[in-house]
């Protein structure tokens, strides 16, 4: 998962402008990629989360407004080992199968 957040745009003129944008990634790591963080976890999954931001200089050409350079900033990461609760008794946990809630809800709502 990709979430964007707070941004703020400030022009440096009618086609220059200056993009601070925050991001939230959220990441479920296989095993390949569990022995390239060394966060083996004898077989459980391993949630990886990267909090940042995106720093832009963006630019209007030909009327569209394009991206003309970006730096990543990483302000923290976190990695959990293991199975991840939900937060509440009736909440469900996500399952990255067939099984997972949202396919019943589209089977009910007609949807293949």
């Amino acid at each position: 998962m990709h979430f964007l957040g707070e941004c703020l745009i400030e022009f440096a003129s009618p086609t220059i402008a200056v993009v601070e944008t925050y991001f939230m990634t959220a990441h479920t790591l296989g095993p390949e990629a569990q022995h390239q963080y060394g966060a083996a976890s004898n077989g459980g999954p391993v949630q990886l989360s990267h909090y940042g931001r995106y720093a832009d200089r963006v630019e209007k050409r030909d009327d569209v407004w394009r991206i003309a350079h970006r730096i990543v900033v990483f302000e923290a990461t976190r990695l959990m080992l293991g199975e991840v609760p939900p937060i509440a008794p009736t909440w469900a946990a996500h399952r990255r199968d067939k099984s997972d809630p949202i396919f019943k809800l589209r089977a009910e709502s007609g949807i293949a």
